[in-house]
């Protein structure tokens, strides 16, 4: 099935997506705050994550005006997983649910069809759905239209060069690797160490 275009950027998507899951939530008996931002952005530990970390939800403790701040990782392309790692976020804003680990969570998650895909230590760290999912939101998901985003390449985040600075030993070839910070001493001169051979390392 081919879907129209009916939003003009994600956020605005996610955003439609929020309001259709409000009556969704209440039929459950968890009623979503009015004051939710969504946006398609990392999540703060994405990186040291390995960008595994798909979604954040920030509480409205931290916001300057009280709205609770949820980020979509834009690794997501597929609008069934958006709309997942959505609901997921969405079910920290429910009463005592906003810790992971907790109870609270996993009685709202449960209810939303959300499932956990995480360690035992942490199961709803990382989430996934099944059937009764797709059941309960694929009407929703079609009626929202096409999501318009393209899928962000991970893999073209290169790891930063090191800034460690080659030196060697003209006579043995020996090397080393130094910081700036040893390598030139307080005049800006390179002062290098002598290798166990006697000579003098030099900078490669």
């Amino acid at each position: 099935m081919t879907l129209p275009i009916i939003h003009a950027n994600r956020e605005a998507w996610q955003h439609a997506c929020v309001d259709e899951l409000r009556s969704f939530f209440s039929s459950r008996g968890y009623t979503l705050p009015a004051e939710i931002r969504v946006a398609c952005g990392y999540p703060t530990n994405a990186k040291r994550s390995g960008f595994k970390v798909l979604g954040e939800c920030i509480p409205n403790t931290n916001s300057a005006d009280g709205h609770w701040e949820i980020y979509i990782s834009p690794i997501l392309s597929d609008p069934s997983k958006v709309t997942e790692t959505l609901v997921a976020q969405l079910c920290r804003t429910a009463k005592g649910a906003y810790a992971v680990t907790n109870v609270a969570y996993a009685k709202v998650a449960e209810a939303l069809h959300i499932l956990p895909d995480g360690l035992v230590s942490n199961p709803y760290k990382e989430v996934t759905h099944g059937s009764a999912f797709d059941m309960a939101y694929q009407d929703i998901i079609d009626s929202l239209g096409v999501y318009p985003h393209g899928k962000v390449d991970i893999s073209i985040h290169k790891s930063q060069g090191t800034r460690m600075l080659l030196a060697k030993c003209p006579t043995c070839q020996c090397s080393i690797r130094m910081t700036s910070k040893w390598v030139y001493n307080a005049h800006g001169d390179v002062e290098l160490p002598t290798c166990r051979c006697g000579d003098t390392f030099a900078l490669a």
